[in-house]
C-alpha cells in the first residue's frame, strides 16, 4: 500500500478486495486534501515548516507549487474511490487553488 502512494494508483492485477483496500487508503493519504479550509492551511503550513529548512524558501515555493499545478492540471482525479470524489474532490481543488494562488505561482 505505501509503494502505491507512489504513483497515487492502485497496481494492476491485485485481486478485488486488495484493490479495495488501496484505494481507500490512497484516499485517506490525501484525504487532508478536502479538509476544511483551516485544517488544509494547518496542513500546508506544516509542509513548509518541514521542507523549507531542508531545501530553502525559494525551492520550497516553486516546488511546492509545481506539485499543485501538476495536480490541479492533469486531469486526473486527486481521487481514487466515488465516494471520496464526491465528498472530497471539490474542496480539495479549491484548497489547493488557494495554496497555489498565495504561493504567488
Amino acid at each position: 500500500m505505501i509503494l502505491a502512494t507512489e504513483r497515487h494508483a492502485v497496481p494492476d492485477g491485485l485481486p478485488a478486495a486488495l484493490a479495495a483496500d488501496v484505494a481507500l487508503f490512497l484516499d485517506m493519504d490525501m484525504a487532508i486534501l478536502g479538509a476544511a479550509p483551516a485544517a488544509y492551511d494547518g496542513y500546508a503550513a506544516g509542509v513548509a515548516r518541514e521542507f523549507v529548512p531542508v531545501v530553502g524558501e525559494a525551492a520550497y515555493r516553486r516546488g511546492r507549487a509545481a506539485f499543485l499545478r501538476g495536480s490541479l492540471e492533469s486531469g486526473r482525479p486527486l481521487f481514487v474511490t466515488d465516494r471520496a470524489r464526491a465528498e472530497l474532490e471539490g474542496p480539495a481543488r479549491s484548497n489547493m487553488g488557494r495554496e497555489l494562488a498565495a504561493l504567488g505561482r
